[in-house]
């Protein structure tokens, strides 16, 4: 009788929907988890697939008062006529951008490169409140034909930071008083501010403001406060607490949905429905990779902004000290599961939603004077195969370690599950790299059939797996993976390796 052709034994891993994890050792990564990647998306079940590039969202701002170097501030606003996107450059003009263009519509000065995002009132008047403390905020109107920009009437305080509660403006921290929250009338914010009386005083200095339907939340640098109620001083029924000894450094970094609220500082990234917040960094296992990020952070050059969109959570860290701005990093966080992965080329300023409308994410180009949008991201295509300034989206990641426990292995053969067409011209490619260090592994070493080619032409779709060779001795195996070139998509299922221990004993071994 033929004796029986026996498989070496294959490690087979086809999970990645932890992300991105840097709270642990490499030896004790949980199941699912990455080392590290970049422009991968990990949100759908069994694949590992790249993002989309990025869009220009209308032209360039330009007008009679310049052309800015780069965008500050960007905001879609469902006004009652028609939704518009506006956005700020930096020599603090105002513009209104479309599909079709952009208009210069105002000079609102420098004093309007604001730290805080604007606000669309009911009474349809879009805030944006100036950085200084000591300029009062400025209405920007919309009738479908004309934009329109004055300073809000009704002499109101120069709050650097503002939010819409129960109906009200609320503006906080005046240059006189930095832990001031004031109060608009109802139901006219435009009548005048009782400044005198409507206010109500923080414990610290004010540096960010966030409305839920049941409560005002007031943030400072290291505490968080919330104010429940809605008539303000006098005769007021509203009631100020400590919620928690955790602020927000940025109030760009706050991204609202539902009674939900998510906020930034340089420890992490937190949430909370006003109740005690709940740390996303520490719950993905991501605060180290966080915390790298924002190594030598100044608050007051610095800039943290998050955004959602489609349950994602996507923030970018700039070190404003430098021109350009450095990009100190760009995270996204699946909310669902709190897995964190990284994300490159992208220098939000600021990000805005869209409302009311299919769905949008735009943020403020601090690389250049556009507004830029990201909903390709999630369907990438020939189309977007790089971002919007022309960078090929390329992929990389490293993968959880191949071999468990400290005893010697034998590493045969390694397969790699992947869809990744393209064009014949820059066609895709993926290299292949490994290490067998436990710790701080550098990949020096490339397969021998590295790099692996495209598997379809452009417009279509083929999922291929191919072969490559380890053939080393080793305690552990460390794979990764880097894409070149243009592809539609690149989409990996599964990572495969033969692993074997050094002195098991064999005969007639094959291979798959």
């Amino acid at each position: 009788m033929a004796r029986s052709r026996r498989l070496p034994p294959q490690r087979i891993v086809a999970d990645w929907s932890r992300g991105v994890v840097t709270d642990a050792a490499s030896t004790a990564l949980p199941p699912g988890a990455l080392v590290d990647a970049d422009d991968f998306l990990i949100h759908k079940a069994g694949v590992l697939y790249k993002r989309g590039g990025t869009s220009y969202f209308g032209t360039a701002l330009t007008g009679a008062g310049g052309t800015p170097a780069n965008c500050r501030a960007v905001c879609f606003a469902e006004f009652k006529a028609a939704s518009s996107v506006v956005a700020v450059g930096d020599t603090g003009y105002l513009y209104r951008v479309s599909s079709g263009g952009v208009v210069e519509v105002a000079n609102l000065t420098t004093a309007f490169l604001t730290r805080d995002t604007l606000k669309l009132h009911p009474t349809d008047k879009l805030i944006i409140v100036a950085n200084d403390g000591t300029t009062i905020p400025k209405k920007i109107t919309w009738d479908g034909a004309t934009m329109a920009v004055a300073d809000l009437g009704g002499t109101p305080p120069a709050g650097r930071y503002s939010a819409i509660y129960k109906s009200r403006l609320v503006l906080a921290s005046t240059e006189a008083n930095a832990n001031r929250i004031f109060f608009s009338p109802v139901p006219d914010i435009e009548t005048t501010w009782d400044i005198a009386n409507s206010w109500i005083d923080a414990d610290h200095q004010v540096t960010a403001l966030a409305a839920t339907s049941n409560m005002l939340i007031v943030f400072s640098d290291g505490f968080m406060e919330r104010i429940i109620g809605s008539i303000p001083p006098p005769g007021s029924d509203m009631d100020r607490a400590t919620i928690a000894n955790i602020g927000c450094t940025d109030a760009r970094s706050i991204a609202i949905q539902g009674n939900t609220v998510i906020f930034a500082n340089q420890r992490g990234v937190y949430i909370t429905n006003g109740g005690a917040p709940t740390s996303l960094t520490s719950d993905g296992l991501f605060e180290q990779g966080w915390q790298d990020a924002l190594a030598g952070y100044d608050r007051a050059t610095w800039v943290i902004t998050g955004g959602i969109i489609r349950n994602h959570y996507i923030v970018t860290i700039m070190d404003g000290n430098t021109s350009p701005a450095t990009l100190k990093g760009v995270f996204a966080c699946y909310l669902p599961r709190r897995a964190w992965f990284p994300i490159t080329n992208i220098k939000a300023n600021m990000w805005s939603p869209a409302i009311g409308q299919q769905e949008e994410l735009y943020y403020a180009d601090r690389a250049t004077n556009r507004v830029n949008r990201i909903s390709g991201f999630f369907s990438p295509s020939s189309s977007n195969r790089a971002d919007a300034d022309g960078t090929n989206v390329a992929p990389s990641a490293t993968f959880r370690m191949i071999g468990d426990g400290p005893t010697l292995k034998h590493f045969g053969f390694g397969r790699l599950t992947y869809n990744m067409p393209g064009p014949s011209g820059d066609p895709p490619q993926l290299a292949v790299k490994f290490d067998p260090g436990i710790e701080s592994p550098v990949f020096t070493t490339s397969a021998p059939e590295s790099p692996l080619q495209k598997t379809a032409a452009s417009g279509t779709d083929e999922v291929e797996r191919h072969r490559f060779t380890v053939a080393r001795v080793a305690q552990v195996m460390n794979v990764r993976v880097e894409q070149t070139g243009e592809a539609d998509k690149t989409e990996i299922f599964a990572l495969e390796a033969e692993v074997r221990p050094l002195n098991e004993q064999s005969e007639g071994q094959g291979t798959a």
